[in-house]
């Protein structure tokens, strides 16, 4: 049987009392007596640690009708904050975000990838800097910093084992720590926006994620946890072959999913996203038919390819990233009627949703920073 000391006791105590009034803002003292089944003079030890830790805060009163009005305690939510910086080849993109998840603040700025690594970081790092002190934010409020990246990580977050789009296969994480003292780790992007939709849709317990940007990516959501497989390369949904002997994959393939439902499939690298969806939505103009005519054989793609993929999992997919933000609901049901047309079971559709969080593109970034929330929550403070 395992032994607990006085000080896990007390340690497990305070825990709980954050919990609580997190998950309850404005509780009063008694509340929490009552609801963790502490006595009050327990409760108030906490509650006296926890804001000389400046992590609650009184926040009004309740009202009553009889006697005083209680103190309301809620949590400080930027108290601790987490950084997630999203990294592509021409730009970066950092959110900082409070304790509940919410955006503190949102920068992005050109920033090209350089193959000398090591500078790279360190222009990295330097970025993050200035804009800590820009926003007078001190190391000792950031929980990490987690660097979302297009490639496939090491089980420790701390290098790139599959890097082929920006031809940084083995990139460690090293040099842009040494610039601080916090944790940092290397994410793969789309784990990161599947991670940010489990925060924002906490109810999603098992889903395929799949990330439509510039590349094609995805996350296979069970039990309420992203999965990584034996050798973390579960969710690579863009290397499965869609067409044998097709267009060619950045991987050296061909067939494989990516160069079918990746951006360039719809602009060509010749346009923006926007442009592209502006224009085949306008009869009058001069691209109408030429860009119907290509989104009609994304979508013909994109269903086979969501079809293939309910047939292995039998569950919700989640459409996300930056394409699925221009989609409308009659491409929605558009892509469903594809869906059931090459459907073995003429099954009902709606197991096809869009991306719940709000924040669009940024959720890579806010994906990112969401973790160490997520373990300074999980454990005991």
């Amino acid at each position: 049987m395992e032994k607990f000391s006085l000080t896990d006791i007390k340690k497990k105590n305070l825990t709980d009392v954050y919990h609580y009034i997190y998950d309850n803002p404005l509780c009063s003292k008694q509340q929490i007596a009552n609801s963790l089944s502490m006595s009050l003079p327990t409760v108030t030890q906490h509650l006296n640690n926890l804001t000389e830790m400046e992590l609650i805060e009184e926040s009004g009163k309740i009202s009553s009708s009889i006697g005083r009005k209680a103190a309301a305690y809620s949590a400080v939510s930027t108290a601790k904050l987490a950084i997630g910086i999203d990294i592509s080849r021409h730009a970066v993109s950092m959110a900082v975000l409070d304790l509940y998840g919410k955006q503190f603040f949102f920068d992005s700025r050109a920033m090209e990838y350089k193959s000398d690594t090591d500078s790279y970081l360190d222009q990295l790092a330097d970025y993050v800097k200035e804009q800590l002190r820009e926003h007078d934010l001190p190391l000792t409020r950031i929980l990490g910093i987690g660097l979302s990246v297009q490639g496939l990580i090491s089980s420790d977050g701390q290098e790139i084992v599959y890097g082929v789009i920006l031809d940084n296969t083995g990139l460690r994480i090293d040099r842009f720590r040494e610039h601080f003292s916090i944790p940092c780790c290397l994410l793969h992007d789309s784990e990161c926006a599947a991670r940010k939709e489990l925060w924002d849709n906490p109810e999603l317990r098992n889903a395929i994620y799949l990330n439509l940007s510039q590349h094609l990516g995805g996350a296979i959501i069970l039990h309420g946890d992203i999965q990584h497989g034996i050798y973390g390369r579960s969710g690579t949904f863009e290397h499965m072959t869609l067409e044998p002997g097709g267009k060619k994959c950045y991987c050296g393939k061909r067939g494989c999913v990516d160069p079918y439902l990746c951006a360039a499939a719809l602009t060509e690298d010749k346009i923006t996203l926007e442009e592209f969806f502006r224009e085949k939505s306008n009869p009058d103009s001069p691209f109408y038919t030429e860009y119907q005519t290509r989104w009609g054989r994304y979508l013909g793609w994109l269903g086979l390819f969501l079809n293939n993929l309910h047939m292995i999992f039998d569950t919700i997919i989640v459409l996300g990233g930056s394409i699925p933000t221009f989609f409308t609901e009659s491409d929605l049901e558009e892509i469903r009627k594809i869906v059931y047309e090459f459907s073995t079971f003429r099954d009902e559709t709606t197991f096809i949703q869009l991306q719940r969080t709000d924040v669009g593109i940024r959720s890579t970034s806010h994906g990112a920073a969401c973790m160490f929330i997520e373990n300074f929550l999980m454990n005991q403070l």
